[in-house]
């Protein structure tokens, strides 16, 4: 490999001595057990790769097969930077024989062992082909030449194909964009034949079926294939297959189906061949999904939580592209089927797969409320929301076995999320009949203890709130308890006190946000604001822990945001004459 330029020529001394330098900081760097001599090597190699001499000292490094893996994988690592950030350092007439050195070096990594060394060389010379344009105009044919002709060579073959699309999409990589474009206008030309090439292969382990597919989704990611080419691919019930039994492959494949389902989405009609196909493996998957929550809720999880994550993605992203069809078949019975598994993944206790189906439902409810007021549609879709306003009930219950003021940030955001979700509830039902269907569930749920309870009032804070004053509601009973309730001792040394310590401050919270019925009903507001006033100046014993300190704090600063609420949705004159 030659890669001098007349400025930059290194005598065969000079790089000896350079390459020598570089051998001996890896060998302290992994070698070492002083921390200082560790640091000191790490510090000059990092700066060695920021050299024109890294180019040479990294190929010559490559070729040597007596040195550890470890020194090989840096000059590996040390080629993918240079020509990433770097490539301006190279004349053009070594431009050749660089990708013929980076060529040959892959190849004799392919084994399983070199697994590392062997994907940043795959990246280097996806790097390159950006980098060298209408230098190497025909990259992909003549990989396809090199490594495409013997099954020895495919994993080398499948490993820069998928960093090619990858690597023209990585923002990171120094070039212009007159380079990534005519890049990607060429992988695009190429994307039939590259597809052509992944349905021909036998994959005799798991492990080469992966790298398939891993193949297969980097390109779909980055072009969109023919709907026709699509629909009679079979790497797509192979991914249904591979997601309903599990294992290895199930997360790629429902990448794949993912990505697929987002391509569809741009053309519903372009690619309804293709949507036909999917829709016609769901049933397996269901089938799958309701066998699991047979066991029972927690032991589905605790069995399967990964095939039950996959499963809620496919059906949100189903859902998210079938959003136009849902609008015009609502009581469609496969439409609805949908829906209800896109329902119960929100139902699950688990954060993570339960704030997957969030964004579908405020998306659909948009497209309901943006309905005309005559179109009967909002109609046919309140079933689902008042479910779906019952799942955000249960998901907002707080765990009876853990403190509450002190839950993970986490928590309290996806409880937030669950208020966003009751929102796009009250614009398909109305903030009234929201209202009532809360207030009935805390009627029948009363009996299954505080947690239930807290859960409601956080969720009339809300509701009540956009909800219109009726005389008749059945809120007025609980504004009425509210205040006895707040101003009850509680012994917060208990976990149950500590759960009726949290309870009161959501309590007071929705005072607070009900200050335009309290406004309605004067001696309502006088008997709120005392007790509020009573909390505010209630003194905190010295002695207390810290962690009771803390509780009785955020409960205050509860009671002075409430204050502030119900003093500024009240009139002057009202309160003058409180």
């Amino acid at each position: 490999l030659r890669l001098t330029s007349p400025s930059e020529h290194l005598l065969p001394t000079a790089a000896a001595m350079e390459l020598d330098q570089a051998l001996q900081a890896l060998q302290a760097l992994y070698s070492s057990q002083d921390r200082a001599t560790i640091k000191q090597a790490n510090d000059w190699l990092t700066k060695f790769q920021q050299t024109p001499a890294a180019w040479q000292v990294s190929d010559t490094i490559l070729s040597r097969t007596d040195l550890p893996l470890q020194y090989r994988f840096f000059a590996a690592q040390t080629m993918r930077t240079k020509v990433q950030f770097d490539f301006y350092e190279l004349p053009a007439e070594s431009y050749g024989s660089l990708r013929d050195s980076l060529l040959a070096h892959i190849d004799r990594f392919r084994a399983h062992e070199f697994q590392p060394i062997h994907t940043m060389l795959a990246i280097a010379v996806a790097d390159l082909a950006i980098q060298m344009d209408a230098a190497w105009p025909d990259a992909v044919q003549t990989l396809f030449a090199r490594f495409g002709q013997s099954p020895d060579s495919y994993s080398t073959l499948l490993e820069i194909l998928r960093m090619l699309p990858e690597e023209n999409m990585n923002f990171k990589l120094m070039t212009d964009t007159q380079k990534r474009n005519s890049s990607r206008e060429r992988l695009q030309q190429a994307a039939t034949q590259v597809v052509q090439f992944l349905l021909t292969l036998q994959c005799p382990t798991v492990h080469a079926k992966k790298k398939v597919l891993e193949c297969f989704l980097s390109w779909i990611k980055f072009t969109n294939l023919q709907a026709s080419d699509m629909s009679q691919n079979p790497l797509i019930p192979e991914c249904f297959k591979s997601v309903t039994e599990g294992g290895e492959l199930s997360e790629t494949a429902t990448d794949i189906i993912i990505e697929i389902l987002r391509m569809s989405s741009l053309d519903l009609n372009f690619f309804q061949p293709v949507i036909q196909v999917i829709l016609s493996h769901l049933d397996p998957l269901r089938q799958k999904f309701q066998a699991c929550l047979a066991r029972g809720v927690h032991e589905a999880l605790e069995a399967d939580q990964d095939g039950l994550l996959q499963i809620c993605r496919i059906f949100v992203e189903i859902g998210e592209c079938l959003i136009p069809l849902i609008m015009e078949q609502i009581r469609n019975a496969d439409v609805l089927s949908i829906l209800r598994v896109i329902l119960q993944c929100t139902d699950l206790p688990c954060q993570e797969i339960s704030s997957i189906p969030f964004e579908f439902w405020h998306r659909l409810a948009n497209e309901v409320s943006d309905q005309p007021e005559t179109d009967m549609q909002v109609d046919q879709f309140q079933g689902i929301y008042f479910d779906l306003l019952s799942v955000v009930i249960r998901r907002c219950t707080m765990s009876p076995n853990e403190d509450p003021f002190q839950v993970e940030d986490g928590v309290v955001d996806y409880r937030r999320r669950l208020l966003n979700l009751a929102e796009d509830c009250l614009d398909i039902l109305t903030p009234n009949s929201a209202l009532e269907h809360v207030l009935k569930s805390l009627q029948e749920g009363q009996a299954q203890g505080v947690v239930v309870q807290e859960a409601h009032f956080f969720l009339l804070a809300t509701v009540g709130a956009r909800a219109e004053v009726r005389s008749e509601s059945v809120l007025w009973q609980l504004i009425q308890s509210l205040p006895p309730l707040i101003s009850k001792p509680v012994n917060d040394t208990t976990a149950e006190g500590v759960i009726l310590q949290f309870t009161k401050k959501t309590s007071i919270e929705l005072l607070g946000r009900l200050s335009k019925w309290l406004r309605t009903r004067p001696e309502f507001l006088r008997s709120a604001l005392e007790m509020i006033s009573s909390l505010l100046l209630e003194a905190i014993p010295a002695d207390s822990p810290p962690h009771v300190v803390e509780r009785q704090k955020q409960v205050q600063q509860s009671a002075a945001q409430a204050f502030e609420e119900i003093c500024d949705a009240g009139g002057k004159g009202e309160l003058q004459d409180l």
